[in-house]
């Protein structure tokens, strides 16, 4: 009888033994890392501790909506060394003049516009980074920037050249060329801001028409006084005389040369008329 009683504590005590080995086998001390956002946390843990022991353990508080990797309700095991808080957030994307309410548990700025449907190009800008995480209540303004090439004609304004001329009288003037606007075809790189032109580059410029100048002749001629001479002796002569019964007033001779050879006669009669004659 006595035997069977020690054999019985003796099998007891084993057994105490073997769950204390077994349970200490199954708790091991295990450091993990809480991601929290932009907050990391290092703890040493049990395991076999559900997640949301460890994050108290750790005075990390999550709220009704958030959640967490591992899940909150699952247990820490020895090959868990991270856990993730996911935050939950509601946001608002603005693109021009749409506007558009997001929300999301453990998201960044640019999930959140991909989220609201909106494509980012290489280009496009955002008022905050597009790495950062989300907060709740944060507004994402998208600026939509667009960039294109585009080539206009623009008018080339001619210029005006003067020279003398001696066969024109000083003082009178004389258009010998026209004008012409010339044309050059203009490339440039625009950028668009959400739809609207904001700045223009210009990449290369190109002459399709060359501009005509103008040119104007100034006399330099001076009047000679053997002209004036016989201005003065013809209308003496003939200031009574006419051909046709009108009264010479004035009759004055323009040489077309130096000498004087040539040119011809501007007569002013007594009705007002002008004749020129050639001599």
């Amino acid at each position: 009888m006595m035997k069977k009683s020690v054999l019985r504590i003796v099998l007891l005590l084993t057994l105490v033994a073997a769950i204390t080995v077994s349970f200490a086998a199954c708790s091991k001390e295990v450091t993990v890392k809480i991601y929290d956002k932009s907050e990391n946390t290092e703890i040493t843990v049990k395991t076999n501790q559900t997640i949301a022991d460890i994050l108290a353990e750790a005075g990390i508080e999550l709220n009704e909506k958030d959640e967490s990797e591992p899940a909150l309700d699952e247990k820490l095991g020895e090959d868990v060394t991270e856990i993730t808080v996911k935050r939950y957030a509601k946001v608002t994307v603005i693109k021009g003049t749409e506007t558009t309410e997001v929300e999301l548990v453990g998201g960044t700025v640019e999930d959140a516009v991909k989220q609201a449907g909106i494509e980012l190009s290489d280009e496009d800008e955002l008022s905050v980074d597009k790495g950062a995480y989300l907060e709740d209540g944060m507004e994402i303004t998208v600026t939509a920037i667009e960039y294109k090439t585009e080539t206009r004609t623009e008018a080339i304004k001619f210029e005006t050249k003067e020279e003398n001329d001696s066969s024109i009288l000083k003082g009178e003037s004389v258009v010998k060329q026209e004008g012409v606007d010339g044309e050059k075809e203009i490339t440039v790189k625009v950028k668009y801001i959400n739809g609207e032109k904001d700045s223009e580059e210009i990449i290369s410029e190109k002459v399709s028409k060359e501009p005509v100048d103008e040119i104007i002749a100034y006399g330099t001629k001076q009047k000679t006084s053997s002209s004036s001479s016989s201005s003065t002796s013809s209308s003496s002569s003939s200031s009574s005389s006419s051909s046709s019964g009108k009264q010479v007033v004035s009759k004055e001779a323009f040489p077309n040369c130096d000498d004087g050879s040539h040119g011809y006669y501007e007569i002013h009669y007594d009705d007002g008329s002008v004749e020129y004659v050639e001599y």
